[in-house]
């Protein structure tokens, strides 16, 4: 990839992680939009590993086959994404017809069967989360040479997003139990089964930057929590 292309990648994955300072579950899906656009792609989506490792889950789907993909689960090592997630290599594939590494038949029960593929593992420092995947990309477009690299750039954007998100789910399961500690059992049980909830992902997240602050700051925001709470209790 030429500096000047380069450049210009770092642009676009720069406009989505400048992103993340908000609310992470809205960005995971804003990563798969872009590189859609981007890519001039029929579809992307991001399969996670589930936390024994031994399946796929297309948690993020556009375009494709949309609502037949989502949710779908797979066997690691099946298929392009299985592969990749099992080598931790990035892989492109112009005819998906002539790949035996390709489940054709998985592909056929979504109503979808894709032609290429570009697929790139999502990973941080520490481990391998799952797969990105764009399908169908317009490979005449100026610089199309250069799409694994960039669809790279993306992998590394949506392994910070769902970092994050983990970040805040954990964060979460540890204010609920605070909240059971203190008596406070309603509290600790919407925590804990609010799946994907915006508010508490907010909560957690604010409580995540104030552990970063300063003592003032977090002086400050104990008191006008307590300040809440002692008004909730009122009942007004």
């Amino acid at each position: 990839m030429d500096e000047e292309r380069a450049l210009d990648a770092a642009r676009v994955v720069g406009s989505v992680a400048a992103a993340l300072s908000g609310p992470t579950e809205s960005f995971v899906e804003l990563v798969v939009r872009t590189a859609l656009a981007v890519f001039n792609a029929t579809g992307c989506s991001i399969a996670l590993l589930t936390d024994d490792r031994s399946e796929l889950v297309f948690t993020t789907v556009v375009g494709g086959a949309g609502e037949s993909v989502s949710g779908l689960r797979l066997p690691a090592g099946r298929g392009i994404a299985g592969w990749v997630a099992t080598t931790g290599q990035p892989l492109a594939v112009s005819e998906l017809s002539e790949d035996p590494r390709f489940a054709s038949d998985v592909a056929s029960a979504t109503g979808y069967v894709p032609r290429a593929i570009l697929a790139c593992p999502i990973a941080t420092d520490e481990a391998l989360l799952g797969v990105i995947e764009v399908l169908d990309r317009d490979e005449r477009r100026a610089g199309a040479e250069d799409d694994l690299q960039l669809l790279g750039l993306f992998a590394r954007q949506a392994a910070l997003a769902i970092s994050a998100v983990e970040r805040d789910r954990q964060l979460g399961v540890v204010l609920a139990a605070a909240f059971e500690a203190e008596g406070a059992p309603q509290l600790a049980a919407r925590l804990r089964d609010s799946g994907e909830s915006a508010e508490l992902a907010e909560v957690a997240a604010a409580f995540r930057t104030l552990a970063s602050a300063g003592p003032r700051e977090r002086q400050l925001a104990l008191r006008l929590l307590s300040d809440v709470a002692d008004w909730s209790a009122t009942g007004w």
